[in-house]
């Protein structure tokens, strides 16, 4: 009942099966995963990947079908309800860390967004694990948006795009969360800011998987 007078007031549906009241049906987010990880960020090979070193990625989901409408809803009509229940669902299946700070992609500089949806995915994430979300990758100048690059454009991204003004992460595991990878420049990017810090490990989580095309075949989010 209490759910009925919330949506007379604050209209609400879950996305993918309309039940009124609910912003996403944890139910309904948990049967849209199809976990991949952990893989290297940037060949998506096996770890320890002998080119790239320990780059550990995980997705929970390829980048398609309702899982892309979960993340345009999130991105362009703010619904951070459907972000924090992303977050959540995505920390239910992938192994939870001993000590970590959990760290969003920032939003671009320049961007139209007055809101950052990795954050709102990262708050779901901390809420399930209980470790601090430490909100301090920042960029160090204005870039494009990264959506209306093509994998070309996103890998010619600068080396030293951002930087980190957070504390020292000795005795900590980063775990670095965005929406989508697309071709991993990004969170390529985040990894080497985070130098300084001296985290005693990194791991990268994202919701979705572009599909991209390359020589050979088709490969996910490389």
């Amino acid at each position: 009942m209490l759910k009925y007078l919330l949506h007379l007031i604050w209209p609400s549906a879950c996305p993918v099966c309309g039940a009124i009241g609910e912003d996403l049906c944890p139910s309904c987010c948990s049967e849209l995963i199809v976990p991949s990880g952990p893989v290297c960020l940037l060949c998506e090979g096996s770890l320890p990947c002998p080119t790239h070193g320990n780059l550990e990625w995980y997705s929970a989901a390829p980048h398609g079908g309702m899982a892309r409408e979960l993340v345009l809803s999130l991105k362009y009509q703010g619904n951070g309800a459907i972000g924090l229940e992303m977050g959540i669902q995505m920390a239910s299946v992938f192994p939870k860390p001993e000590h970590a700070a959990i760290i969003p992609v920032p939003l671009h500089r320049g961007s139209p967004r007055k809101y950052n949806q990795a954050r709102w995915i990262v708050a779901g994430i901390s809420k399930v694990w209980g470790f601090p979300i430490v909100d301090k990758l920042r960029w160090n100048k204005t870039l494009s948006c990264q959506t209306s690059l093509d994998g070309s454009g996103r890998t010619e991204m600068p080396e030293n795009a951002l930087r980190w003004d957070g504390p020292c992460l000795n005795g900590r595991e980063a775990v670095i969360v965005d929406d989508v990878k697309t071709t991993g420049t990004t969170l390529y990017r985040a990894y080497r800011a985070l130098g300084e810090a001296r985290p005693d490990r990194v791991r990268f989580i994202t919701w979705s998987r572009s599909v991209v095309e390359k020589k050979g075949g088709i490969s996910f989010g490389t």
